[in-house]
């Protein structure tokens, strides 16, 4: 509905977007986003509260009896868009952090727009495009298992409901700011 109601404007566009997600990552290191680290799986990833429970179960039977690693973590929502000038982009921003997505700026300028009728020669920029970033600031990441040790008792029943009550709480207070 966000995205919809975003891309209805004349002024601007998404270019990506996701609602927030909890996943798990299995490997032998810490999960990163680097060019040159080593692979790791992503066996289940969800978008909503409903499906934190079978997100524990996958969690919960895994034998990572050769070493593995195994991480939960929460990703906010998303959203790049693209902009038509500055006041929108602004406008943006500022209506994105009054509803508590506090992580939202102009990102950087955009593709050019329009040039003036001397910009061969001179490159004059009349009119460019700003783009911009709203993301969420719900974030979780802990490790389930290290190098194929428990370090949290998902067989624990109280352990369990403790953490599918911070997820699920994760995801309810992310919708709630997209909501706004």
């Amino acid at each position: 509905p966000l995205c919809d109601a975003l891309n209805r404007r004349d002024d601007m566009f998404t270019t990506s977007s996701c609602s927030g997600r909890a996943l798990l990552w299995i490997g032998h290191d810490i999960p990163a986003k680097r060019r040159h680290s080593k692979p790791m799986l992503r066996p289940f990833i969800c978008h909503s509260a409903s499906t934190v429970s079978s997100m524990l179960d996958v969690a919960q039977s895994f034998n990572v009896s050769d070493g593995s690693t195994v991480w939960l973590r929460f990703e906010p929502m998303i959203l790049h868009m693209c902009c038509r000038d500055w006041h929108s982009a602004q406008s943006l921003v500022t209506a994105a952090r009054t509803a508590g997505l506090k992580r939202s700026a102009v990102a950087s300028a955009g593709p050019v727009l329009l040039r003036g009728a001397s910009a061969a020669a001179t490159g004059e920029i009349v009119a460019r495009a700003w783009r911009v970033a709203v993301e969420g600031v719900e974030r979780l990441e802990m490790p389930l298992a290290v190098d194929g040790r428990s370090v949290f008792p998902l067989h624990d029943e109280q352990s369990r409901t403790w953490l599918h009550g911070v997820v699920a709480g994760k995801f309810e207070r992310n919708e709630a700011k997209v909501q706004r």
